[in-house]
């Protein structure tokens, strides 16, 4: 039985791989399907610090992609009524300051 495995690449990546499979004469499907048959036959690739260094970068900026907005909007809505309050006391002051003039 085969599996159909989807995934997530950059397009233009994804067509640079499918142009090197072209290539050589397979099809991008069939080279990806001889890259799982070689690992689980217990090869295995190196990875450079590079890469990884890369990947936690790529991946700190989609969680940040996703999570500031979030977060900005909970923060501003947290913070607008506290903002309101200070307004009042500094006008509370302002007044209590003439008062006392």
């Amino acid at each position: 039985m085969s599996k159909l495995a989807t995934f997530r690449i950059d397009e233009s990546k994804w067509e640079a791989f499918q142009l090197v499979a072209k290539a050589q004469g397979i099809s991008a499907t069939a080279m990806l399907v001889q890259f799982v048959e070689w690992v689980n036959a217990g090869n295995q690739l190196e990875k450079p610090e590079a890469v990884i260094a890369t990947n936690d970068v790529d991946l700190d900026s989609r969680i940040d992609s996703k999570l500031a907005p979030i977060l900005d909007s909970r923060i501003d809505s947290k913070l607008a009524p506290i903002l309101e309050k200070l307004s009042r006391l500094e006008a509370i002051e302002e007044r209590l300051g003439e008062l006392a003039a």
